[in-house]
């Protein structure tokens, strides 16, 4: 994997002193924000990794620094002040102690608890000694950190999301409009309450349990957990590494620090950023982009891939870590080394957040579920009424999904999936009302005579009032109509409905304008469609890519910070073989070859039938499938299929089943056995997987055992022999068996048993039946293997 260069942007003179005498430094990981040549190549990877360079450049803060020798060299800021190198990254969010040394620092600063004692072993800190009180204070600090890193070995500690707001702590409770604050005896708030919004920061803290956990633990040490347990911080992001310092530069940089702004990648042909270009020349780098090329090339994930094999040997079970690989661009291995449990509890999360999808191909499955078709819908309003929609399908959704770029402004990013709303203010063209909504950051509309209460007579009067209260959402675009086919400006809402006290045009949400006094035209891609008077509506023709495509070329405000979703989606169908692919994917087959992707070589987009609009499938998406071998060879498949994706055998691994006995049956043996008859009597497309038998490890029981073959492997054969019961007899070692063990048992038909005479007709010489009392006894399966 290539090494890349990043600059680390430190303002907080607290932490900064303590780990840069200390010859380390910590700093939250993948933060890194893109600029505006970055976005631009749409495939740029902003993980930082051991090995990876660091320059640590420093702002006007550092002019209150206490260390005589920083001072010295800090004369002018910004400042090149050392080069570092990722030595660990750790996979969960960072955990601190505000430690003050008497100051007053902000009440979000800490030092993380793996600092702690490195902080110890200097001589000094922000200009003074560590007396008595300061030196039992970090010994304190240190206990309480080992109490957690404990919990954190075992499992115990649960991170969700916190908030920190007008100096106040609040971490998410069970119930998602509640929080709890961490202050003494965790009061419960609503988040409307304290204005608390997703669009703040992202940080993580323990949940409630998990600081239980904690105070407890403090209790067995003789710690007083619940007051040391409200100086726990955290900072921003779910990851955080540690820094070797390398050298010293102390080189003068010109310019500003950006506001916000924590960590970039320095790359090599920079061109939009001052800052980091001259970042570059002073440390003579030549940086390279990182690309999803090399991330496929090295973890070895192909964009399109289709786990096969025989029934029972693991391909949806490991569809599991290989989706959670993918996504934490982590190698298989490193995730098969992980407890099942845990990898799959982060599985659901992702799907939960929708970076996985899952859907099952059945013979019915069409392209209108995949990708979009027209659906019937009732009228809400007129019950008897049925209207027809063009409704995106499944995978259409979730291509989608993975375009939606990131916004952030005053570093809180917008969560959520993103609608675009075409709002009038005051109509077309410039007017007084659509000035002050440019200066103010704000949308404004009407309706005034109804009040601030109007919903207490009843329904909403108009579709613009629903709209401007119960669809829009934080984080959506809206477009201010300019005139029939221009917009005049792009913004981000950011507020809740409110009640301005002003003359006219009362009901305001707050927005962050990415462009104003513009003249767009979308007329084009609003599907040949003029804008019209009304109000608010939503702007549905446009397609991810052109809404995308908008904001990357007018996203330079500088409040406002534009990020490509460079994150990985997995997308898997069980059973794909059991679709018809020609009649789902359709003209998709083409756009999903890697060359064909958004952003790549050959980038390829085609004209949907039903909306019309414009639709790739974008690079960071990967496709996994699994198919049953036993249901239908890959030599049968649709051949623009196996073209597309990569094929990875997944065969029985009876090395799993090592160690397992029933009894004195040997349960890899027997498998082995059976798999081996098997291959030799049909194919090795048909034999028996491991995974059938896999629960005997934690239940191996002759009850637990007979119920596998009784339930699973009989009708397996049955469907594999077409019911030539000799044949499964010679796979069971039936034909070598006494009666009693056998499985299968065969008897001679005695024809004066059934008929009278002699009649003239072809009938078989043995009839067959399933012996269940066999089942429940162990030579019944020895005798298979011995």
């Amino acid at each position: 994997m290539k090494n890349q260069h990043f600059a680390i942007f430190s303002n907080t003179f607290e932490e900064y002193e303590a780990f840069i005498n200390a010859g380390v430094f910590y700093w939250p990981n993948e933060i890194s924000k893109l600029t505006p040549y970055q976005k631009s190549l749409n495939h740029i990877e902003l993980k930082e990794k051991v090995g990876d360079r660091i320059a640590i450049v420093v702002g006007a803060n550092m002019k209150n620094i206490k260390d005589e020798y920083l001072k010295e060299k800090i004369k002018n800021t910004p400042m090149i002040t050392h080069i570092a190198e990722v030595a660990e990254v750790y996979e969960r969010p960072v955990l601190g102690f505000r430690y003050t040394h008497g100051r007053n620092p902000s009440p979000s600063f800490m030092l993380p608890f793996e600092f702690l004692l490195e902080l110890k072993s200097l001589q000094s800190y922000l200009g003074k000694s560590f007396n008595t009180n300061a030196l039992r204070e970090i010994d304190t600090a240190i206990e309480f950190g080992k109490c957690i890193s404990e919990l954190l070995n075992n499992n115990e500690i649960r991170f969700t999301r916190c908030y920190f707001k007008d100096k106040g702590i609040y971490i998410q409770a069970e119930n998602d409009n509640d929080i709890f604050e961490l202050a003494p005896g965790f009061p419960v708030y609503k988040k409307a309450d304290k204005s608390i919004s997703n669009t703040l920061t992202y940080r993580e803290l323990p949940d409630r349990d998990s600081l239980e956990k904690i105070i407890d633990a403090c209790k067995t040490k003789g710690l007083d957990g619940e007051t040391l347990i409200l100086s726990l911080r955290t900072w921003r992001g779910s990851r955080f590494m540690k820094l070797n310092i390398l050298e010293e530069k102390f080189q003068d940089i010109e310019g500003k620090l950006q506001e916000g702004i924590s960590t970039r990648l320095v790359s090599s042909h920079e061109d939009s950023d001052e800052l980091l270009i001259k970042i570059k020349k002073h440390l003579q780098i030549q940086a390279t982009e990182f690309t999803y090329e090399d991330e496929v090339e090295l973890m070895g994930f192909s964009q399109n891939t289709i786990f096969h094999g025989p029934p029972g040997t693991g391909k949806t079970y490991n569809t599991v870590n290989y989706a959670v690989s993918i996504i934490e661009n982590k190698t298989i291995d490193t995730i098969r080394n992980e407890e099942y449990p845990k990898v799959f509890e982060r599985y659901n999360t992702y799907k939960k957040d929708g970076q996985i999808g899952f859907i099952t191909f059945h013979q019915s499955y069409g392209y209108e579920e995949f990708i979009e078709g027209i659906k019937p819908i009732l009228d809400e309003k007129k019950n008897t009424e049925i209207m027809y929609k063009i409704e995106s399908g499944v995978f259409k959704e979730f291509c989608e999904n993975a375009q939606q770029l990131k916004l952030t402004t005053n570093s809180e990013e917008l969560e959520g999936e993103k609608n675009v709303w075409k709002i009038s203010l005051g109509g077309s063209g410039m007017n007084w009302l659509k000035r002050e909504c440019f200066t103010n950051n704000q949308i404004r509309i009407g309706w005034d005579e109804l009040g601030i209460d109007f919903l207490e007579e009843g329904e909403y009067p108009s579709d613009t009032l629903f709209n401007f209260y119960e669809e829009m959402s934080i984080g959506d675009i809206v477009f201010s109509l300019g005139d029939q086919k221009h917009i005049d400006a792009i913004g981000i809402i950011t507020g809740d409905p409110e009640w301005l006290k002003v003359d006219r045009f009362q009901r305001s949400r707050q927005v962050k304008w990415i462009a104003t006094e513009i003249n767009e035209n979308i007329f084009d891609i609003n599907g040949k469609k003029n804008l019209v008077q009304q109000t608010i509506y939503k702007l549905s023709r446009l397609s991810i890519n052109d809404v995308n495509n908008l904001i990357l070329k007018y996203s330079q405000n500088e409040q406002i910070d534009v990020k490509v979703n460079n994150n990985n989606y997995v997308f898997i169908i069980d059973e794909i073989n059991r679709g018809n692919i020609s009649k789902i994917f359709g003209e998709l087959i083409t756009l999903i070859e890697p060359t064909k992707r958004i952003g790549a070589e050959e980038e390829s987009r085609v004209i949907l039938p039903y909306s019309k609009k414009e639709f790739g499938v974008p690079k960071n998406v990967y496709l996994l499938g699994t198919m049953n071998t036993a249901d239908r060879s890959i030599a049968l498949i649709d051949t623009a299929l196996r073209r597309r994706f990569n094929f990875v055998e997944m065969m029985p691994d009876v090395e799993v089943l090592e160690g397992i006995y029933v009894g004195s049956i040997n349960i890899k043996e027997m498998v082995e056995t059976i798999n081996r008859r098997i291959e030799l009597l049909y194919d090795r497309e048909h034999t028996i997987g491991h995974a059938y038998f896999l629960i005997l490890k934690d239940t191996p029981t002759i009850e637990k055992l007979s119920g596998i073959f009784l339930n699973a492997i009989i009708p397996l054969l049955q469907e594999y022999f077409y019911e030539d019961y000799s044949k499964i007899q010679l796979v069971l070692g039936d034909n070598a068996k006494a009666n009693e063990y056998k499985f299968i048992l065969d008897e001679k038909i005695k024809m004066n048993a059934f008929f009278k005479g002699k009649p003239d007709i072809d009938l078989p010489e043995q009839k067959y039946g399933i012996q269940t009392t066999a089942f429940s006894k162990e030579n019944s399966y020895k005798e298979i293997y011995e």
